[in-house]
């Protein structure tokens, strides 16, 4: 669960950003790999919270990238430029890359710090995740 307090600004205008933020949010719990069960959010012009049932709270370490067809010759040496380990399944090249966040408390504090959230919410804490009836603290 994610608390926050909105922005000392007219009501229409705190409650654009506090979607905005919410939404931001889920879009990058879903992009970095986490299912999201169920989600939902709560705001009375002043405090609110968003909640996010994941199906899994880590994700694991390497994540499975996709690069170019191997028929198109220089696309495929800047992928394999970019990454060490590449290699080619079905006409395709791929490769796995490390995560940065493997744990979803770690990932949601760092969006936090960006302009997309913190620009849009004031006091942001995440207070707990709770999976499947277990409690985790952040």
């Amino acid at each position: 669960m994610i608390n926050f307090e909105s922005l000392h600004e007219k009501k229409d205008v705190a409650g654009a950003k506090f979607i905005k933020a919410f939404r931001f949010i889920h879009v990058k719990l879903e992009l970095e790999g986490y299912k999201i069960l169920n989600n939902g959010w709560k705001w009375d012009e002043e405090k609110g919270c968003y909640w996010f049932l994941l199906k899994e709270n880590k994700l694991e370490p390497l994540i499975k990238v996709s690069g170019p067809p191997v028929k198109f010759t220089k696309d495929l040496e800047r992928f394999k430029e970019k990454h060490k380990e590449v290699f080619i399944a079905k006409g395709r090249s791929f490769a796995f890359i490390k995560r940065e966040y493997l744990n979803a408390n770690e990932f949601l504090k760092s969006l936090f710090k960006l302009s997309n959230v913190k620009d849009n919410l004031s006091s942001i804490k995440l207070s707990k995740l709770s999976l499947f009836g277990r409690n985790t603290s952040p």
